[in-house]
């Protein structure tokens, strides 16, 4: 069996053609790297300013609800004869304040005593005059004073206060991107949303485990990302903010190509021997059929391992190259019942390496099934790479249709990446049932290729 393995290899990279083909492949998964490299140098000037002239005539044509807080607003922006930009902490800081301390003196005017009125007031031109000030410090100090003396609820204070303070102790520029700021800031409305929740089932509502997981898991997560300092890590779905993991992930799509190269050989692996006479040759050595057959079968599959974990190792090495090796050691974070889990990211992406090969090995299976049937390689290689094509498309059209048999089409189960995130494109897919699913599709297609070689007649 091993020297007829090595023969079928021998006969595979002996031509021309298998090395033209791995070359693309190898140009592909470089050229991809390179392009994710470039996107990522490519800087620029994201900053938008506000047009307040143009928000004024929108708001006094449309008068959309509270629009009034809104007029004030622009018409102060505009007044101050400074330049404000979206996402600023200044206009961010502007906007709060006149929903905070400006609404209440336009529409809670006449509920108001004198004294009351001269409190939301000073606020407002404290707040203001801080902000036109550019003092982060004092306006982080007037903000945390304003909370003190307006929540009474201890944990809705906490909640709500957690991004001021965090921002104070830690003395975090808010014009640094400075990643803890948008973590604090998560953290902050996700705490004020538990502490809703609990004043809500403290009243006597009846609020799920579920529900509540869907705010204690991700808080969690980015408590636990603060506490550890992780700017940048891998969830369970393979999203990263890292360049070299997320280059290096997005790699896998590359198997695809890899499967149209796997199609084309397996296409001609048999069909070719009797389109060229070379079967008889075959034959006449004192060598069952059943052996040459499987034979065949398992080098495709060793050349379809090397193939994969090639593409594995020349997407790392190449994102190693151009990203650089700061992002090597970045975790896998789960999060499950508010415990969070850390792994190695490095077994997701090669997870999801193993996943695309599934698809490659089920699509090499049914080219070198057809190729068996067939005496033309070009038959059987035009039909495998059509399938792998067009089957996606196919089952899209059922899912639209609403044909949930189509769930048990074997296009429908070679995702496997997004099956194991939920994605399926069916409802409840799950990636068990369809591995199991494949694997039948898999002994069908050899069943049917030893039966035509073994019977066939030359």
């Amino acid at each position: 069996m091993l020297k007829l393995i090595k023969n079928e290899w021998i006969k595979i990279f002996s031509k021309v053609s298998t090395y033209i083909m791995l070359v693309l492949v190898a140009l592909f998964v470089i050229g991809f790297a390179g392009l994710m490299f470039i996107n990522s140098r490519y800087e620029y000037d994201s900053r938008i300013a506000v047009d307040e002239t143009s928000e004024l005539e929108y708001l006094t044509i449309s008068k959309p609800s509270g629009y009034e807080v809104d007029v004030s607003m622009y018409e102060f922006m505009r007044d101050s004869q400074k330049e404000w930009y979206y996402g600023q902490w200044q206009t961010d800081a502007i906007q709060d304040v006149f929903q905070e301390f400006q609404a209440p003196l336009l529409y809670q005017e006449d509920q108001m005593t004198e004294e009351e009125k001269n409190e939301w007031n000073n606020r407002l031109e404290t707040a203001k005059a801080l902000i036109l000030a550019d003092d982060w410090d004092g306006y982080v100090e007037e903000w945390l004073d304003y909370l003190s003396d307006t929540v009474n609820d201890p944990k809705m204070l906490e909640a709500k206060s957690y991004y001021w303070n965090y921002m104070k102790e830690h003395q975090i520029d808010p014009e640094s991107g400075d990643w803890r700021e948008d973590c604090a800031r998560s953290i902050g409305s996700m705490k004020e949303q538990l502490a809703e929740m609990e004043a809500q089932i403290a009243a006597g509502a009846n609020i799920s485990e579920e529900r509540m997981s869907e705010i204690t898991d991700p808080l969690a997560l980015e408590e636990y990302r603060l506490e550890n300092g992780l700017e940048n890590y891998m969830d369970e779905n393979g999203h990263t903010s890292d360049l070299f993991f997320n280059t290096w992930t997005q790699g896998a799509m590359i198997v695809v190509l890899a499967s149209v190269v796997m199609i084309v050989l397996a296409g001609g692996c048999v069909a070719n021997e009797f389109s060229n006479g070379t079967i008889k040759f075959l034959l006449i050595n004192p060598v069952k059929r059943s052996k040459i057959i499987i034979s065949k079968y398992l080098t495709l599959i060793l050349v379809s391992v090397v193939l994969i974990f090639g593409i594995f190792a020349v997407s790392g090495v190449t994102d190693l190259i151009l990203f650089g090796a700061e992002g090597w050691n970045t975790p896998m974070l789960s999060v499950h019942d508010g415990v969070v889990s850390q792994g190695n990211a490095v077994f997701y992406v090669l997870k999801s390496y193993f996943y695309q090969g599934i698809n490659l090995l089920v699509m090499m299976t049914m080219a070198f099934m057809i190729s068996s049937l067939l005496r033309s390689s070009a038959v059987s290689i035009g039909i495998g790479v059509a399938a792998l094509m067009g089957g996606s498309m196919l089952i899209q059209i059922l899912a639209m249709l609403g044909c949930d048999w189509g769930r048990y089409i074997l296009f429908a189960n070679t995702d496997l990446n997004s099956i194991a995130q939920g994605n399926g494109i069916f409802p409840n897919q799950d990636l068990t049932s369809s591995i199991v699913i494949l694997a039948v599709y898999m002994a069908v297609f050899l069943l049917t290729a030893y039966d035509g070689f073994t019977r066939r007649e030359v």
